[in-house]
């Protein structure tokens, strides 16, 4: 009887042995995986923040296109430029490697097809990036669609002068990207003042790294506001004769 006691005992003993280290080992697969998640829940955040800093200008323009529409909204140069300065920063930051450069693209602008920030390839910290350096300066576009093994002689045009330059041609009155009217408006009987712009900027495209899943490439299109001047007219018209 003191045998099968003892043994009782002794089979006791083993099952709780075994049920705490059954919940040692969930406790620590459980904390592992949690470990993991937060870790992959992290990177994530960061990707969404990088991108972020984007996507606001992944955006159309709102209004009517096209022959007598009027646009009053969507991206303005000063919008291409704040985004072509935030991809330099990341990608002096990295060195403008493969992996981390963001590319930003703007096609349609007359005498300038296309412009483009951070288009370098195979460049490292200590190789052709440093070569660039005395092009590869903050506030300036590339211009041209110049071969890729050409890059360090290309031209490249400061986006001071952008702001300045006449897209307009050569006949007819000057027109600059930054050409732009306060135009009031009513909404529901609520007047409210909106500044609307000669030229908008139309994103075609955003692609995403599918190693990072960062954004690393923006390309734009220049769309001219064909309702802009019967605005400006309708707004200062001209006095009869």
């Amino acid at each position: 009887m003191e045998n099968a006691v003892k043994a009782m005992y002794m089979v006791a003993a083993m099952l709780i042995a075994v049920m705490i280290m059954g919940l040692f080992i969930y406790l620590f697969r459980t904390g592992s995986l949690f470990g993991t998640n937060y870790e992959l829940k992290k990177q994530q955040e960061q990707i969404d923040q990088f991108n972020s800093k984007f996507e606001p200008y992944a955006r159309g323009v709102e209004g009517t296109s096209g022959a007598g529409g009027t646009l009053y909204a969507g991206n303005t140069i000063f919008d291409i430029i704040t985004v072509a300065n935030l991809a330099f920063d990341i990608n002096e930051r990295n060195y403008n490697d493969n992996k981390n450069r963001v590319e930003i693209q703007v096609n349609g602008i007359p005498g300038n097809d296309p412009i483009s920030i951070g288009i370098i390839h195979g460049t490292d910290r200590n190789g052709q990036y440093d070569e660039l350096s005395n092009i590869l300066k903050k506030n300036r576009f590339f211009v041209g669609a110049i071969p890729l093994e050409n890059e360090s002689s290309r031209d490249t045009i400061l986006m001071d002068d952008l702001l300045i330059k006449n897209v307009g041609g050569a006949s007819g009155a000057e027109k600059k990207l930054t050409d732009a009217v306060l135009n009031t408006v009513n909404d529901n009987n609520i007047p409210y003042n909106r500044t609307v712009y000669r030229y908008y900027f139309n994103c075609t495209n955003i692609s995403y790294s599918e190693q990072s899943g960062k954004v690393n490439k923006m390309e734009f299109e220049l769309e001219q506001n064909t309702g802009y001047d019967a605005l400006v007219s309708a707004m200062n018209p001209v006095p009869p004769i």
